[in-house]
């Protein structure tokens, strides 16, 4: 039960052995495996200046129950708990067993962060970013305080039926059947084809390299920064995806589609207990290919092989890309959590829902709305 859960401040070698024992029973994704999370922070994360805050959870016989795997930031001024993570991660969140979690509700989840909180001397608020509204098919316990979503949301496909061609067929409509079959066989009687799936340590880092250098042009074209040139995060993606991972439910699949012998398009999907999740997506910026949907073509292979693979689902993992949009039938809202510990939080808190309550009003001027977003992050409230 929770209100007999002891818990202490730990670090990643001395967790170790025991949160890769609770990840094969917890409720969680990839994001909160000790693989994921030890890769970040040892390339990311320690260089942000934040301070690692890892709370183990444990029954009053010694087992782990849960990890509530967090870093302590400053946020306008305040230090703040959240949830280890970045961009990297479809969503933050604890590692729970799933019987534990099924004791969780939100009374006694904000029950365990006040405890948390006596670990964490100083801190102002609990800051939960990027939440997801079910953990395991269970209300998350974790949306306490003041709860807002974010904008942001996961966009899922359920496999169902017994065949990819009666999925298919359900699915997308005859006429972008024929739209994408002419497309690719147009691609083939032009130029030599062919998807492989990335095996070998060095297939597996040419797609990767192909996948940062299309995206980095990609970036550069939309104007928008480049994540690829922050610090640690090319380091953090050669350790996650092309480590051999044994004795764990973490894996990648890599697929490519070659034309003419170069690598133009590149899927690489993480696979956590059997069920994938979409991670990197890229294409070729060449216009007489792009033309041709080489991206979709490597999608509808993708979600082919997995589907006979005989996943339940897709995770196609935040955004709201125009091929997710078109294949998923699910959707997962994102939501940030305040949780103040000290009146500075609380003060905090209050413009926080000021903003909100503003913000939905504003949203019918849009001139004015952005004005009033941009400040109010200059000023460091979002």
């Amino acid at each position: 039960m929770p209100a007999n859960l002891g818990l202490s401040l730990a670090d990643f070698s001395s967790l170790e052995e025991d949160w890769r024992g609770l990840q094969q029973r917890a409720a969680s994704a990839p994001y909160q495996s000790f693989e994921w999370c030890q890769a970040w922070w040892r390339h990311i994360g320690a260089r942000s200046g934040h301070e690692l805050a890892l709370i183990a959870g444990r029954a009053p016989d010694g087992r782990l129950e849960c990890i509530l795997p967090m870093m302590i930031t400053r946020r306008h001024g305040l230090r703040a708990a959240e949830w280890l993570g970045d961009d990297h991660f479809g969503w933050r969140g604890p590692l729970l067993d799933r019987n534990f979690l099924q004791d969780l509700n939100v009374k006694t989840a904000t029950g365990l962060l006040r405890k948390a909180a006596h670990l964490l001397p100083g801190i102002h608020m609990f800051h939960l970013l990027n939440q997801p509204e079910e953990l395991d098919g269970l209300p998350n316990p974790f949306l306490t305080g003041f709860t807002e979503p974010n904008g942001d949301m996961r966009l899922l496909i359920n496999f169902e039926g017994d065949s990819w061609t009666g999925f298919h067929c359900a699915r997308r409509s005859a006429r972008s059947r024929r739209n994408l079959t002419r497309k690719m066989r147009k691609l083939r009687e032009n130029w030599p084809t062919r998807t492989i799936i990335a095996r070998t340590g060095l297939e597996r880092q040419a797609c990767l390299m192909t996948l940062i250098r299309q995206k980095t042009h990609w970036f550069q074209q939309a104007g928008l920064p480049n994540l690829f040139a922050l610090p640690g995060h090319v380091d953090f993606l050669e350790e996650i995806i092309l480590a051999e991972h044994h004795d764990t439910p973490l894996s990648f699949n890599i697929t490519a589609l070659q034309v003419a012998g170069h690598i133009e398009s590149v899927s690489i999907n993480t696979v956590w207990h059997g069920e994938p999740f979409g991670f990197l997506l890229s294409r070729s910026h060449s216009p007489d290919l792009n033309r041709l949907s080489i991206g979709d073509g490597l999608i509808n292979r993708t979600l082919r092989f997995f589907f006979q693979q005989g996943a339940r689902c897709f995770d196609f993992g935040p955004g709201e890309a125009p091929y997710k949009e078109r294949w998923a039938d699910n959707r997962i809202i994102h939501h940030d959590t305040t949780l103040p510990l000290s009146n500075r939080g609380r003060v905090y808190m209050y413009y926080r829902k000021k903003y909100r309550q503003t913000s939905n009003k504003l949203k019918e001027f849009p001139v004015i709305y952005n004005t009033t977003r941009y400040a109010f992050k200059s000023i460091g409230m979002l």
